[in-house]
């Protein structure tokens, strides 16, 4: 799981688990993470669970 925070008036908010789809029922998986080395760009692997079957797919993904 991905989860944001953010520093508000000097204090971190709660880390809450980001939702990649919009279908609130759907536990994705993001593993593999990278960030660039300027700290601008994320890279990671999702997993998105198949509609009630065992077939998922995988795909990378980008976050700035």
């Amino acid at each position: 799981m991905i989860y944001h925070s953010e520093l508000l008036d000097g204090k971190w908010t709660s880390p809450e688990p980001i939702q990649m789809f919009p279908d609130q029922n759907i536990i994705s998986v993001a593993v593999d993470m990278s960030v660039t080395q300027d700290g601008s760009t994320m890279y990671f692997l999702g997993q998105y669970p198949g509609g009630g079957s065992s077939i998922s797919s995988e795909d990378i993904y980008q976050s700035q």
